[in-house]
């Protein structure tokens, strides 16, 4: 995707002024003066040297020798034009640049002038129209040397025979730069989480308005996916295609338009997908232990060494009270606790505890059975590499699964959530990550709930009473992606996936019947909703709001144009979206 930043069109110099000069005037009619005046005559020598820009009448570069009136109109450039009518005289200015160009307002009364460029006759300008003619460049040059040239205008007294009069008039000067800057160097692309961020160093150039990014993808074609402002040399591409290989370059333009030479290419290619296969049910080994009670679960949780794979045969664990769960396994030998969809894991109701709870544990897998009937389905705490796959989590007083307490490294996948909040709809979500910074004296030693690196993959999560996905602040760097979300039961919340926190990527999610927006980035405090990238989600019905809502849209967060909404949305983002 490229990035969303446009750059503001070079502004005359005097556009300020000339604004503050006519806020809360009525507009004039195309002949109306609104006032006419003497310009002093500047001697030669008493102007400045013009640069690149548009001299407007009462320019200390612009020299008007004779009896010139200006006359103020919305019809001329900068709000005014200057005519010289039955006098000898001359418009003039010295200016540094390669080119120049002369505005002004051909019309019956206009005569003929002559164009003298360092001294020299260039041309001769007829200024006769039948009808005026407004802000009209009547003659211009480009290609000089960039140095210092001198631009005379002179009023010849000599008119078209079919003209009234032999004014000369001058509406602006337009002093224009045709040298293009030269060209970034150091182009370099370093990983980031979903693409790769490209930097630059920036060309020598004194008027440099910006960059364009470029990118061609394998052997196809080449697109602009970027347009930066000057102040910038870096620029992260996100919501890359897994196992593809990208070129990009960079021009740099400067605020006549002039656009240099493309830089050095640089060439990235990213990784594969993450697999999480090796987590999920279908993945959990041979039994080195089989139970088939809720005590026998509990006891084999309870001392299970490295390596223990604890397979539940089909049927009811009506468990009193909620299963603790402390195991460490290694990244070799993880602890499995798994089951068919008809082994349940059912609690003594949803006001009270039942389901998994998980303190203290390491390289678990919890896969594949059933947890009903219960305050909470599946919680995690101060854990680290934990997975919850392919579970059933339905009929739960509060939230279904919630990964809290600085529980790192962990992933969410393959799940079934439904019917949550049957006690208290207010935490009734189907994922929730992190703690409530309200809560973090609470339940965190008041500190940020830093359960970090977590993924939220491919569930399917329906019938909430609260937010399908609540990622809280202090959380980062987690993934939600590929899941299915059903927000039509909300009672609670107005989205389907709450982000309040930073660098998270939400992609590929499809979700539905929504409150207001599909997602909302929120900063509920100050450091917090910043950085993340969403791309490439899809919402298909009863999303009243944008698919993406932004709170603030300048703190770093990403929004991709490839976000589909239904047409009866407000669109795609309040915010810029990138391609």
């Amino acid at each position: 995707m490229s990035a969303p930043t446009s750059i503001t069109p070079a502004h005359p110099p005097a556009l300020a002024a000339r604004t503050a000069r006519w806020a809360g005037r009525a507009t004039l009619g195309l002949a109306t003066v609104a006032a006419t005046a003497l310009v002093p005559v500047a001697s030669a020598s008493a102007a400045s040297v013009a640069l690149p820009g548009v001299l407007e009448n009462g320019s200390s570069a612009l020299v008007l020798s004779g009896g010139w009136k200006t006359t103020k109109t919305t019809t001329a450039s900068g709000g005014s034009f200057s005519t010289l009518s039955g006098k000898s005289g001359y418009a003039a200015t010295t200016f540094k640049a390669t080119g120049v160009s002369w505005v002004s307002r051909p019309g019956p009364h206009n005569g003929i002038a002559k164009v003298y460029l360092d001294g020299k006759l260039v041309k001769t300008v007829d200024l006769y129209r039948g009808k005026t003619a407004y802000k009209q460049t009547v003659w211009s040059v480009k290609g000089l040397k960039d140095t210092t040239h001198s631009l005379k205008i002179v009023r010849t007294g000599k008119k078209n025979s079919a003209s009234g009069g032999a004014n000369l008039v001058v509406d602006a000067l337009r002093v224009l730069d045709v040298s293009a800057p030269s060209a970034p160097t150091g182009l370099a692309a370093a990983k980031n989480r979903t693409g790769y961020t490209l930097t630059w160093n920036r060309p020598g150039a004194a008027d440099l308005s910006g960059y364009r990014v470029f990118r061609k993808v394998g052997s196809g074609a080449t697109t602009q996916v970027a347009w930066l402002p000057a102040a910038t040399t870096k620029f992260a591409d996100v919501g890359l295609a897994n196992s593809t290989r990208y070129v990009y370059w960079v021009k740099a333009m400067d605020k006549s338009g002039n656009v240099s030479g493309s830089s050095t290419s640089v060439t990235a290619t990213t990784g594969a997908a993450t697999s999480y296969n090796n987590v999920r049910y279908s993945a959990c080994p041979s039994a080195t232990v089989n139970v088939s009670t809720w005590k026998q679960l509990q006891s084999a949780i309870s001392n299970a060494p490295a390596g223990r794979v604890i397979k539940m045969a089909p049927g009811t664990y009506s468990v009193p009270w909620g299963m603790a769960v402390k195991a460490n396994g290694t990244s070799t030998r993880p602890v499995w606790i798994c089951g068919p969809r008809t082994a349940v894991l059912s609690g003594p109701g949803v006001t009270g505890n039942g389901g998994f709870r998980v303190d203290g544990s390491s390289y678990l897998r919890i896969a594949g059975m059933t947890v009903r009937n219960s305050q909470k389905g599946i919680s995690v705490m101060r854990s680290n590499h934990v997975a919850v796959s392919d579970v059933l989590v339905e009929h739960i007083g509060q939230e279904a699964v919630h990964l809290k307490n600085n529980t790192t490294d962990s992933v969410v996948v393959g799940n079934t959530i439904r019917d949550t909040g049957l006690m208290t709809a207010t935490y009734g979500e189907g994922v929730y990550v992190g703690t409530a910074k309200g809560n973090w004296c609470k339940y965190n030693g008041c500190n940020a709930d830093a359960s970090n690196r977590n993924a939220i993959v491919a569930n399917h999560i329906s019938r909430t009473s609260s937010e399908p996905i609540d990622l809280k602040e202090g959380a980062v760097d987690g993934t939600v992606w590929g899941n299915t979300v059903d927000g039509g039961s909300m009672r609670v919340g107005e989205t389907l996936i709450s982000v309040q926190t930073n660098n998270w990527v939400v992609a590929h999610n499809t979700g539905s019947n929504a409150k207001a927006d599909g997602i909302q980035v929120w900063q509920a405090y100050e450091v917090w909703g910043r950085n993340n990238t969403l791309y490439a989600n899809r919402f298909t019905s009863g999303i009243p709001g944008y698919g993406v809502r932004v709170a603030y849209v300048n703190i770093g967060n990403v929004v991709g144009c490839d976000t589909t909404v239904p047409s009866s949305s407000d669109g795609i983002s309040n915010k810029t979206c990138q391609k």
